[in-house]
């Protein structure tokens, strides 16, 4: 029987206690053997068998592990993740991956150079609401879809002190903390745009960094509009689509965060199950005016997201997120800052560089 993958983790602050910490205790396949804290030393609360380092170096040298999460804030991750490929890891990069297609394409040629697995965290692809509109997608309810709409939200009126996500450096800012699950979201779903249009804000008092966006991805039949803010108290609606037929709303947010904050196991029964009132509709015109059908939600899993790492890693399968597709997030990304600087619409196409 083969031992458990060692897993080191370059940094233990949310996505570490919320996301990667718990899943990769809860999956047998794993062992997290290492965790990097450069100030604190309370993993040992969560995790009492890994060992605690001051830095990553230390943690690869000492440990030899087979997988690194790459957890840091972003203008690390360049450094970190090519530590780790160099040390012959395969690595898991939180997103963004990476801060710009440059750095990203660096790294990936690293990976396929030492035949090692490089992925990247897009854990959002497993939340209930999005694979309920992926299903949706598929059933052709709808008939074809001409515009989509898609929201994340957060409710910080205070820009946040001490913290690298509203500090003026590479990766900070919302385009980069949520746009990479909005924007790859819609290429799952869609394929690659033919141009992009991009409104950036920074609307709250002491702002360094934007902290709303408004992106539109152009495709010859559809129009994506990928939405976010950190001022909006009401997170109600998620998604709104509009087909030939039929029209389709989903309110709230995937459950996931809120359980494995409150501690509670990606193993029991009713993990990532939506409540009943964020069911979507199905919205018709009948006889006797609108009519409402309810979708029934799909369940979330982000465990899902470690069981490819695994199968990745010890048979030779597909990562869970390709190195094309983390390419495609970035040049969206970049697209969306020329566009806003430019005030002008943006074809794009895949091999493009911008900056």
């Amino acid at each position: 029987m083969n031992k458990p993958i060692r897993t080191v983790l370059s940094a233990f602050g949310m996505s570490g206690k919320v996301f990667h910490g718990p899943l990769l205790s809860a999956h047998s396949g794993f062992e997290i053997s290492g965790i990097v804290q450069r100030t604190k030393v309370d993993s040992h609360d969560y995790c009492p068998d890994a060992q605690i380092f001051k830095s990553l170096k230390h943690a690869l040298v000492d440990i030899k592990p087979d997988l690194v999460i790459v957890n840091t804030p972003p203008f690390l991750h360049f450094e970190e993740t090519k530590m780790a490929l160099e040390m012959g890891c395969h690595v898991v990069v939180e997103k963004p991956f990476a801060t710009s297609v440059s750095e990203a394409e660096i790294l990936i040629k690293l990976a396929e150079k030492n035949g090692k697995m490089l992925t990247a965290f897009q854990n959002r692809r497993w939340d209930s609401d999005f694979l309920t509109v992926k299903k949706l997608k598929e059933s052709d309810i709808l008939g074809k879809w001409i515009h989509f709409e898609t929201n994340f939200n957060r409710y910080r009126p205070g820009v946040e002190p001490q913290t690298w996500k509203e500090a003026r450096q590479p990766g900070s800012g919302l385009v980069w903390n949520l746009g990479p699950h909005l924007i790859d979201q819609a290429l799952q779903l869609f394929g690659f745009p033919v141009a992009v249009t991009a409104f950036i804000q920074k609307i709250r008092p002491g702002a360094q960094v934007e902290d709303a966006f408004h992106i539109v991805l152009h495709y010859p039949d559809l129009v994506a509009e990928l939405k976010s803010s950190y001022l909006v108290p009401d997170f109600a609606l998620k998604y709104k689509i509009q087909g030939e037929l039929f029209s389709f709303q989903k309110d709230g947010m995937d459950i996931q965060e809120s359980q494995l904050k409150s501690g509670k196991s990606c193993l029991d029964s009713d993990y990532g199950v939506e409540l009943p009132e964020f069911k979507g509709t199905i919205r018709k015109q009948g006889l006797k005016g609108l009519e409402l059908e309810y979708f029934e939600n799909e369940r979330g899993n982000y465990l899902d997201f470690y069981d490819a790492v695994f199968e990745c890693i010890r048979t030779g399968g597909k990562p869970p997120v390709l190195t094309s597709e983390i390419l495609q997030v970035l040049r969206v990304i970049e697209a969306v800052f020329e566009s806003s600087e430019s005030g002008c619409s943006i074809p794009i196409s895949k091999g493009q560089h911008f900056g």
